[in-house]
């Protein structure tokens, strides 16, 4: 199940995303498809790690982030944290342990940002040390985001 392939129907059925949408976000790099063959009568096929980055991709999008900021965020996450996207979830485990990503947007200028990626226990201790400097801050609970795409998943077959 981890090599799980999923075809571009069933990533617009377990994100809520268009299929225009993700073919543009295709075309901007935001991610890039396990198989990304195109033209008339090809399938693209796509993997786990494509479908948690496409949802994270929409979260991001849904906070207002731009599309070029959101795929500098995801090149970012899978350089620092790249185990984020394993599909195998090592449950149970204690919620405190769950990776957070953590986005700070600078006080003097709002086009800079840091990406930490923090276990909710971390997260928690720093969140006041973060929020008392002002900026604003974006916290997404990747291992949670995770398992509710593995449930949707069981659920679709």
């Amino acid at each position: 199940m981890n090599n799980e392939i999923l075809s571009t129907k069933q990533i617009v059925s377990l994100t809520g995303i268009s299929s225009q949408k993700l073919h543009y976000w295709m075309l901007k790099q935001v991610f890039v498809p396990y198989d990304p063959s195109s033209g008339t009568g090809t399938t693209r096929r796509f993997t786990f790690q494509n479908l948690l980055e496409i949802s994270i991709a929409k979260t991001l999008i849904l906070e207002g982030l731009t599309i070029d900021r959101v795929s500098a965020i995801l090149d970012s996450i899978r350089k620092k944290a790249s185990d984020c996207f394993d599909k195998t979830l090592q449950r149970p485990k204690l919620p405190e342990n769950d990776k957070i990503l953590c986005i700070r947007f600078g006080v003097n200028n709002p086009k800079t940002a840091v990406i930490n990626i923090y276990t909710l226990k971390t997260a928690k201790e720093k969140l006041d040390i973060l929020f008392a400097s002002r900026p604003h801050v974006s916290l997404l609970n990747l291992d949670k985001l995770k398992a509710d795409l593995v449930h949707k998943l069981s659920v679709l077959d």
